[in-house]
């Protein structure tokens, strides 16, 4: 009786029929799709940005926030679900189901930094502007030349 082919083991490096382990550039690869999905959140944040006349932005490094976030966040997300932690998430069998899953565990860095966010647009809220000082009462002591 022949013996049954070596099951196939999916990777975020690739895919091969030899029983390996995960290793360093597979949780490197991870992180990287992890850092695009971020990017890609910072982006959709960035374009729905608050200007403001302020010396100072928050939102910029709001969005920087977002790349590492994701990362960390796409490498604890796979973990969890290479562990079944995720109940009926256990069938992962394809490099490209691990790469797409750590992509929107990446972009789902969101549901963390969302509160940040929110705090930002209330104190960008709350700084003076010039379009809102236009409709106050007139600057006093103010030099005529």
């Amino acid at each position: 009786m022949p013996n049954p082919p070596d099951p196939i083991v999916a990777c975020p490096t690739g895919q091969s029929r030899l029983a390996r382990l995960p290793g360093g550039a597979d949780a490197l690869v991870i992180a990287v799709m992890g850092l695009f999905g971020g990017a890609l959140s910072a982006g959709v944040f960035i374009r729905g940005l608050y200007v403001n006349s302020a010396s100072y932005n928050v939102a910029l490094p709001l969005a920087v926030l977002k790349l590492p976030v994701g990362a960390t966040v796409a490498v604890a997300g796979m973990i969890l679900m290479a562990g079944d932690f995720v109940p009926g998430f256990s069938a992962i069998d394809k490099q490209n189901q691990i790469l797409a899953y750590a992509l929107v565990f990446g972009f789902a860095q969101q549901v963390f930094t969302q509160m940040l966010d929110q705090r930002a647009e209330k104190l960008i809220s709350s700084i003076p502007s010039k379009a809102r000082d236009e409709g106050g009462p007139p600057a006093q002591n103010r030099s005529t030349a």
